[in-house]
């Protein structure tokens, strides 16, 4: 577990680190970096397949 008074560098490939945006009345969480961003396009990339497979 990490420790919580700590904080960790957004340049990091250790961690999913999204920021939360507000867009109007909606909150949208965004990649931040590179390992964040690799996930989320490889996740959007493996519903889209479920999606055309069912």
């Amino acid at each position: 577990m990490e420790d919580p008074n700590e904080s960790i560098e957004l340049e990091n490939d250790n961690f999913l680190i999204y920021k939360l945006e507000k867009d109007h009345h909606v909150t949208v969480a965004k990649p931040t970096n590179g390992l964040t961003m690799k996930h989320h396009a490889e996740e959007i990339q493996r519903l889209k397949e479920m999606k055309y497979r069912n």
